[in-house]
C-alpha cells in the first residue's frame, strides 16, 4: 500500500470544507483521499488544536448567521411557490433540486453546529 502526504494547501482547504459543514464521505470523494486520512485530519483539527477556541467561536457565529439567511431564503422560496401563477411557471424538477440543495446544506449546517456544541461542552 503507498503511502500519500497530502501539502499543508490541501489539508487546510479539506479542513475549511469539514467545517463549512461538507461530509467526511463527499470530501474523500471530491479530493480523491482515503476517508480515513479525512477522519483524521478533522480529529486533528477539532481535538489537536489546529483550529483554536476563538477561531472554532468565529465559524461557529459565521455559520449561524448563514444558516440564519438560509432559512430566510428557504422562507421567500416557501412564499413564492405559493403564488400558482409563478409556480405555473416553473418546472416541477428544478423547483425540487432547488429546495432540495438548499434545504440539505442548511441541515449540514445545523449537524455541524451541534456537532460543535457537543465537542465544547465535553472536558
Amino acid at each position: 500500500m503507498a503511502y500519500n502526504q497530502y501539502d499543508d494547501e490541501t489539508k487546510t482547504a479539506v479542513i475549511k470544507e469539514l467545517l463549512a459543514g461538507d461530509s467526511v464521505y463527499k470530501v474523500a470523494e471530491r479530493w480523491d483521499i482515503p476517508i480515513g486520512t479525512i477522519k483524521s485530519w478533522k480529529s486533528q483539527a477539532v481535538n489537536g488544536g489546529l483550529v483554536t477556541t476563538e477561531k472554532q467561536v468565529m465559524l461557529g457565529e459565521l455559520l449561524l448567521g448563514l444558516l440564519e439567511q438560509e432559512i430566510i431564503t428557504l422562507q421567500a422560496i416557501a412564499q413564492k411557490a405559493t403564488d400558482q401563477t409563478w409556480l405555473d411557471k416553473q418546472r416541477a424538477d428544478s423547483l425540487a433540486v432547488l429546495f432540495g440543495v438548499i434545504q440539505d446544506k442548511m441541515f449540514r449546517k445545523i449537524e455541524a453546529i451541534n456537532h460543535a456544541r457537543t465537542d465544547n461542552t465535553v472536558t
